[in-house]
C-alpha cells in the first residue's frame, strides 16, 4: 500500500500526464518548470478565481478515476508513473533530465497544494470533449444539469471522460462505460469517500448522456 505522500505525488504526475494526452499541454496545465511553491498558488489562485471550489464527491471522484485507470495511468510505480509522463514530455525535455524535472515540479505542486487543491485545478480545466473544458460545462452538455444536482452515478461518468471522452459517450460501448465507472465507485468505496449503499446504488444506474449531444458553446 503506498503511503498518502506518495499517492499524493503519483496524482499529480497522472494528471500531469492526462493533460498531455488531451493536448492541454505541460506547460499551460502544470506551468512546467515552476520555480518555487509560491508561484504555483499563486497561479491557483489564478486559476480558480471567481470559480467556485467543487463539489467534495465531484474532487473525490477525479481522483478516483487516476487511481483506478484500467490503462494505468497511476500505477503502483512512481519510476513508472515519471517515465511514462517522460514519454510524454516535449522532446527538448525527456529523457533523464526530463525525469529529474518531473520528480521537481510533482513536488513543489505536491507541497504547495492538498489533493483536493489539485483535483479542482484538473477537474476545472481538464478537456472532456465536446468542446468542454472543465467539469461544469460538462455536466450542462452531457446532462443538461448543473453541476451540483448531478447525481453520484453521472458524477463519476463525468470522471471517466477525461481518457476518452469520444468513446464512453458513444452509446456502441455503453457496457465498457458502466465497467470503467463502476471502477471508479469502487475506488471512491476503498478511499472511503462513499458509503456501500452509495456505490450499489450508483451502480444500478444506467447510463444516459444528453441526446443529440451538444458542444458547450451550444448550450
Amino acid at each position: 500500500m503506498l503511503s498518502p505522500k506518495s499517492r499524493s505525488n503519483l496524482f499529480v504526475a497522472s494528471v500531469m500526464l492526462s493533460c498531455m494526452n488531451f493536448q492541454i499541454g505541460y506547460a499551460q496545465q502544470a506551468h512546467a518548470l515552476f520555480s518555487d511553491e509560491k508561484q504555483i498558488t499563486e497561479m491557483y489562485g489564478q486559476i480558480t478565481e471567481g470559480r467556485n471550489v467543487l463539489p467534495k464527491t465531484v474532487l473525490d471522484a477525479f481522483i478516483a478515476s487516476q487511481e483506478a485507470s484500467p490503462i494505468k495511468i497511476f500505477p503502483e510505480s512512481p519510476e513508472l508513473t515519471y517515465q511514462l509522463v517522460n514519454r510524454s514530455m516535449p522532446a527538448s525535455l525527456r529523457g533523464e533530465a526530463g525525469i529529474t524535472t518531473i520528480r521537481q515540479q510533482t513536488a513543489l505542486i505536491s507541497g504547495a497544494l492538498t489533493q483536493d487543491e489539485i483535483a479542482n485545478w484538473y477537474a476545472q480545466t481538464v478537456y472532456l470533449g465536446n468542446e468542454c473544458y472543465g467539469v461544469r460545462d460538462a455536466a450542462y452538455a452531457y446532462f443538461f444539469s448543473e453541476l451540483d444536482d448531478l447525481s453520484l452515478s453521472k458524477v463519476a461518468l463525468l470522471a471517466t471522460l477525461p481518457r476518452r471522452p469520444s468513446f464512453y459517450t458513444n452509446n456502441a460501448n455503453q457496457s465498457k462505460t458502466i465497467e470503467d465507472r463502476n471502477l471508479i465507485l469502487d475506488r471512491m468505496l476503498l478511499n472511503g469517500t462513499i458509503s456501500a449503499v452509495d456505490a450499489n446504488a450508483a451502480k444500478l444506474e444506467g447510463v444516459a448522456w444528453r441526446h443529440p449531444l451538444r458542444h458547450c458553446q451550444q448550450k
